[in-house]
């Protein structure tokens, strides 16, 4: 709904009126002349606000009235298992729900950080924003349909009741730090349809009416100041179309009291209008009048005139200015459930996985999720052979509940399974993994994106939101809005990211609390450091097929080149710590299995070698990996450890394996086949056990644990406490 009025916007939609000119006209809806000839007490543009306002509000409470009803029917034709509905945010609401008979009670509706999506009918765009707050409603069933519908294990409402106690909700929209909207309402409404089954059997909303008895419903439309609706009546009905669209008719009727926050004043509100065929225009007239003013609204042919005390102030198209077609249309209960459907994502509830040990071949996994499960949607994967057994698993379904019984192998230390499920009341499938290690080595996790320390969390996105998540791979926080992103970075600050968008053309800064941009990039590039994601100023990369390393500078946004015929085959560029005009370079030797170190010192356009840093070390898993650490003073590459100051001398060098990791810290290295000490180089844990293959040559570490990033987006994951120890 449109909760706050841009003033300006409405002015300029109605700027092609005669502003008062004084132009008389008939009323449409009767055979009498409007008769009123006041003086006028308020300018074209307040009466312009006025009415608008009061239509809003009215839109307002119908959309609360459809929201509050796909809840109610959504809980009604649930598992009955079910107590809550998850949300596409991650928030919820929680359902506390008593009985008095089959047919009567009382719902509780607890909205918890709640994205709401409403849908329209036709033209118009989705309306998304957050809710908080509880919601108490009364209900009774007052009839059903004789069969279960065809999509769920109960019969249909035909006939019901909702009386709405004083409830608050505050809105918000769907982004970070946004300021709270508080709406009070309470209102009575009953609700009548038909059910019809299409020619594919399924069951769709026939004829329909509603009617709403609003006691009160309050909001901040026209100005910061309450508007409300009182003692207001609402009627609607719809009758749905045939199969050659022929037939679709919508009424709608309005009487009560407008409270307008804007000047405190009472005003009587009536609407009436009719849609006579699909996709038609709504025809009808609402008006607000007290003692001296007389406000219409007359809608045909899809637009809007405006009258004041019987002047023309000008025409504005409907879809311009409403954001839903919620006071020309009228949701079943059949719509109101799958739009319900469409917006909950498909998730786990419950699961025995904490006390469930695949190695016990008496146990089963059990899966409960919060809706029916397709048989035809299910997909059991076993993952690659360092993770699967060669067996294969089994299923059955019991409406929620999806019963496994997965492969077992004796042979088989560490057993994986992936599994798919879908819905027919959902667009999404819910893909869960599983991993048991027969020895309790360490722990597994999925697809859980770029660390941010300060948050102790992981941050990935989709094409439509960022999603933040916990070690185990849940979703905690869902930010619509953003594009998704590749790479990204942090400063030492922890104050913004830096992410690469669009396949790395375009990079933008953002608040790493809030996710607000602060600044973008057009033409940029970063490099990630080894063992942390800091952003760094100045970034280097080979210009691809050249002898030349390009710089970005962030601070300045400028790019530069320096050109030299060793940079043909560079393949890591890293800034040296100790001087800021020079750079390190590995690049690939005559043999394969070596990289050469050098360093080189950049003049304008050009680049020198320095010749004394120039050593070759040995690559193992094709790793590049390399460190420079100042306060260390030395230089970490794939397999030996190096003097800083003299890169010559050679510290440490590790045999058949190489180096993914330096915690400084915790003075350890992680390597690919053992954790070592970094001041004896002592063996502090073996790592054998996991397949050398399987590795993405990266480790990161969290505020507990290690993560190895394995293939299939798996982290293996070691804790702290447990190398230590």
């Amino acid at each position: 709904m449109k909760i706050l009025f841009t003033l300006c916007v409405l002015l300029l939609l109605f700027g092609c009126g005669s502003g008062g000119g004084g132009t008389e006209v008939s009323d449409d809806s009767s055979n009498n002349n409007i008769s009123i000839q006041p003086e006028n007490d308020y300018t074209d543009d307040e009466s312009i606000v006025l009415l608008l306002g009061a239509m809003s509000l009215a839109e307002g409470a119908l959309q609360i009235s459809d929201i509050i009803s796909a809840e109610f029917n959504y809980f009604y034709l649930s598992n009955d298992i079910i107590n809550y509905r998850t949300c596409e945010n991650n928030g919820k609401v929680d359902w506390t729900h008593s009985s008095t008979t089959p047919s009567k009670g009382q719902l509780v509706l607890d909205f918890q950080n709640c994205l709401l999506t409403y849908f329209p009918n036709k033209s118009y765009e989705q309306e998304r924003f957050n809710a908080n707050g509880q919601v108490t409603l009364n209900y009774e069933i007052l009839s059903t349909t004789d069969s279960n519908l065809n999509d769920y294990r109960k019969p249909g409402v035909v006939k019901y009741s909702l009386d709405v106690t004083h409830s608050v909700l505050s809105i918000s929209e769907p982004l970070p730090n946004r300021p709270q909207v508080f709406i009070e309402f309470e209102f009575a409404l009953t609700s009548e349809q038909e059910w019809n089954t299409n020619e594919y059997n399924i069951n769709t909303d026939g004829y329909r009416n509603r009617e709403i008895i609003i006691e009160s419903f309050y909001a901040p439309i026209i100005t910061n100041n309450y508007d409300s609706l009182t003692n207001t009546n609402i009627s609607q009905s719809f009758e749905e179309s045939d199969k050659n669209y022929n037939g679709e008719s919508y009424k709608m009727t309005l009487e009560g009291q407008f409270l307008s926050g804007f000047d405190n004043t009472t005003w009587q509100m009536e609407s009436n209008y009719e849609i006579s065929l699909a996709g038609g225009s709504p025809t009808g007239r609402t008006s607000i009048n007290n003692e001296n003013n007389l406000v219409v609204g007359v809608a045909d042919n899809f637009e809007m005139s405006l009258l004041y005390n019987q002047n023309i102030l000008g025409y504005a198209l409907i879809y311009d200015l409403f954001d839903t077609d919620t006071l020309w249309y009228l949701k079943g209960n059949k719509e109101l459930t799958d739009n319900t459907q469409r917006i909950t994502p498909f998730t786990i509830i419950d699961s025995n996985e904490d006390t469930f040990n695949i190695f016990d071949n008496s146990q089963k996994l059990e899966l409960t999720y919060n809706k029916i499960i397709d048989e035809a949607y299910i997909d059991l994967f076993n993952l690659e052979n360092y993770f699967a057994s060669t067996e294969s698993a089994t299923f059955e379904v019991l409406d929620n509940k999806l019963i496994i019984n997965p492969p077992k192998n004796e042979e088989d230390n560490v057993i994986g399974i992936t599994v798919q499920v879908g819905s027919k009341f959902s667009i999404d499938h819910n893909i869960y993994k599983f991993t048991y290690d027969r020895f309790n080595r360490g722990e597994f996790s999925y697809g859980l994106g770029t660390y941010l320390p300060t948050k102790n969390i992981f941050l990935s996105s989709n094409s439509s939101a960022w999603l933040e998540k916990n070690a185990q791979g849940k979703i905690t926080n869902v930010f619509y809005g953003h594009n998704s992103f590749g790479r990204l970075c942090y400063d030492k600050q922890n104050k913004y990211l830096i992410l690469e968008q669009n396949y790395r053309e375009k990079h933008i800064k953002v608040d790493i609390d809030t996710y607000e941009l602060l600044d973008e990039y057009p033409n940029a590039f970063m490099t990630i450091n080894s063992i942390d994601n800091y952003c760094n100023d100045v970034n280097y990369k080979q210009k691809t097929g050249h002898a030349i390393i390009e710089q970005y500078t962030f601070s300045t946004k400028q790019g530069n080149v320096f050109e030299n015929s060793e940079f043909a085959l560079t393949h890591r560029v890293i800034p040296n710590p100790l001087s800021n005009n020079s750079i390190y370079i590995l690049a690939n030797t005559m043999h394969y299995d070596e990289s050469k170190i050098q360093e080189f010192t950049l003049l304008d356009n050009s680049a020198i070698s320095n010749e004394k840093y120039v050593y070759n070390s040995e690559l193992y898993n094709n790793n590049n990996f390399f460190l420079v650490s100042e306060e260390e003073g030395r230089i970490y590459t794939p397999t030996r450890i190096l003097d800083l100051y003299d890169p010559s001398y050679v510290i440490h060098k590790f045999n058949d394996t190489s180096i993914l990791y330096v915690d400084k810290e915790n003075h350890l290295i992680v390597t690919y086949s053992a954790i070592y000490n970094s001041e004896n180089f002592d063996k502090v844990m073996d790592l054998s056990f996991i397949d050398n293959n399987i590795f993405l040559s990266k480790v990161v570490k969290t505020n507990d644990s290690y993560h190895f990033k394995l293939n299939n987006d798996v982290d293996f994951i070691l804790k702290i406490n447990q190398i230590m120890q």
